[in-house]
């Protein structure tokens, strides 16, 4: 996608100037340079949040053109309005930090056979990649979860070469486990239990939901 952006000297808490004026303050982070400060048009950026965060950019700042990966979108959470862009310029030395979805194939024998049921602990994970190993998910194989208790840890020899975590501290977390399956708990209830009951709760009440957000911090 071609990005035509504004250069921009606001920053702070003065870019609310800039949203007024349906603007999006953003920055293009470079390798061992200055990062540049820019604002991109309202519409545009919220086509940008609907693209996959993998796909290259191209953005133009004047006469200058630059290759970029989206680092992060800030999102406020009560309207749902872009605050800010945070792009990484593509270069072989460059890095950017992506979220990735974690996929599971194959077929576990334990799950297969009834022994157990496979829980998910960690459906995605924040890498640290480069221009040129970028990858749009992390795939895991549960074919050789037989037993209930094995499991599947996140492990530096599960990401591609030149890969690694944005948190080292989530290397060793479980990603998936076979846990023993429940147990069906059979009530036994009287004809006039049965007649006379009525639900604790109000369907209103139980189905409360909140809307969330990547994000409520900002950077200028």
């Amino acid at each position: 996608m071609e990005i035509k952006a504004e250069l921009r000297q606001i920053k702070g808490k003065k870019v609310k100037q800039l949203r007024r004026q349906g603007l999006v303050p953003a920055s293009i982070s470079r390798y061992k340079k200055d990062t540049i400060l820019i604002s991109v048009d309202q519409k545009i950026a919220n086509k940008l949040k609907r693209i996959r965060q993998i796909e290259k950019h191209t953005i133009e700042v004047g006469k200058e053109k630059y290759t970029v990966l989206i680092s992060s979108i800030y999102v406020d959470p009560l309207n749902n309005q872009i605050m800010h862009i945070n792009f990484t310029e593509v270069t072989p030395q460059s890095h950017v930090i992506i979220e990735v979805p974690i996929r599971v194939k194959g077929v576990s024998p334990a799950v297969k056979n009834n022994i157990g049921v496979m829980l998910r602990n960690l459906s995605s994970v924040r890498l640290v990649f480069n221009s040129e190993n970028v990858v749009p998910f992390l795939e895991i194989d549960v074919s050789g979860l037989e037993n209930v208790g094995d499991r599947i840890l996140l492990t530096q020899d599960l990401l591609p070469e030149g890969v690694k975590p944005a948190n080292f501290k989530e290397l060793g977390q479980t990603i998936v486990t076979i846990r023993p399956p429940q147990k069906a708990v059979k009530v036994e209830t009287t004809e006039e239990g049965e007649e006379g009951e009525e639900p604790t709760e109000s369907a209103e009440g139980s189905e409360a939901s909140s809307d969330t957000s990547e994000s409520t911090n900002i950077e200028s």
